[in-house]
């Protein structure tokens, strides 16, 4: 394809457009107003009959879409758990929107597998994990936890001889999901996706931090996946993993442990919270990590999209490539 005049002045202005947009971030309104909020009427018309001049699409995108965002980006935004982005997050994800790759594999784009695979060890090294965990990325919250779970019900099922991947899950043994009474509502959606029923969940009574106690867990079996949180959404505490060192069937042998990491919290050595006494290596766990750090590594580099949210790790990295999750990236040394 020959760039054009028309095609360069229209890159120019999207440009303009885009540095208007951060130039006017510390002062304008966080969340829109409501005349902009009205403005919105004005894209309600009939899909045309010809093109549009695409000059014309951009400036009007700009003129309606900026006043009517929400400025989660510049620092004044203090509603959902969400990150803004940096100049270098934005500049890479032009860059990669101009490459327009298909990331599926290796051999359609070296590069977008290559920094994958270099922002994961990244993440292994921030996190002090052993550098051989398996790790992908995902699309959120609830898509991390889902794999996180999927990777564990694969794992118990496999123990017990159970080809899951081969015979599915309708005459699978039956397996136990134990989680909080606090439990965040991504994680019952992402069982919900794993072919687990609302009616299956056993939930735990939790003390005045949103901890779930462990003097009320039910007594756990090698079909038990345990689902704990390293960061309530109202506290912010720690179920107390120490707790667990003793509980029957541990030691990598027992029931799975899967733990959604909130908020950036993860940022200290995340191996410091697995239950005492028990290695990343030697215990059956998998982890959904909520990013804001991963969005800082991820979006420097990004290929595929500015704004990758989650990290799933777990130690069985033949676990992990057997559900083929995560963006699917295939690397060429596999």
């Amino acid at each position: 394809m020959t760039l054009t005049n028309d095609d360069a002045d229209l890159y120019e202005t999207a440009y303009a457009a885009a540095l208007q947009y951060m130039n006017e971030m510390p002062t304008r309104p966080v969340v829109p107003t409501a005349e902009a909020i009205d403005c919105l009427e004005k894209l309600k018309e009939p899909m045309p009959d010809h093109s549009t001049n695409p000059k014309a699409v951009i400036e009007k995108l700009h003129e309606i879409g900026a006043p009517t965002t929400v400025a989660t980006t510049g620092g004044r935004y203090f509603g959902f758990v969400v990150g803004g982005a940096l100049p270098v997050s934005i500049a890479a994800n032009w860059l990669a929107a101009t490459w327009d790759q298909n990331a599926g594999t290796w051999v359609l784009s070296p590069i977008a597998a290559e920094l994958e695979d270099i922002a994961g060890q990244w993440l292994l090294e921030l996190f002090d994990l052993p550098r051989d965990t398996a790790f992908g990325f995902v699309t959120g919250a609830t898509m991390a936890t889902f794999s996180s779970i999927a990777v564990a019900r694969s794992a118990l099922l496999r123990r017990r001889g159970y080809d899951f991947k081969a015979d599915g899950l309708m005459k699978a043994p039956n397996i136990r999901i134990i989680t909080s009474e606090e439990v965040h509502p991504t994680n019952l959606a992402a069982l919900g996706y794993a072919g687990f029923g609302l009616n299956q969940v056993e939930y735990v009574p939790t003390d005045d931090q949103g901890r779930i106690r462990v003097d009320s867990l039910p007594e756990l079996d090698d079909l038990s996946i345990v689902i704990l949180q390293a960061g309530n959404i109202n506290s912010g505490s720690f179920d107390d993993f120490g707790q667990y060192a003793e509980l029957p069937g541990g030691q990598g042998r027992g029931f799975m442990w899967t733990v959604p990491l909130a908020y950036g919290r993860g940022s200290a050595k995340v191996k410091n919270i697995l239950p005492m006494g028990l290695s990343w290596q030697t215990r059956g766990v998998s982890m959904a990590i909520n990013g804001l750090i991963s969005h800082m590594i991820l979006r420097f580099i990004s290929v595929e999209t500015p704004r990758p949210s989650m990290m799933l790790l777990a130690y069985q990295q033949h676990t992990l490539c057997a559900m083929r999750i995560g963006r699917g990236i295939t690397s060429r040394r596999n």
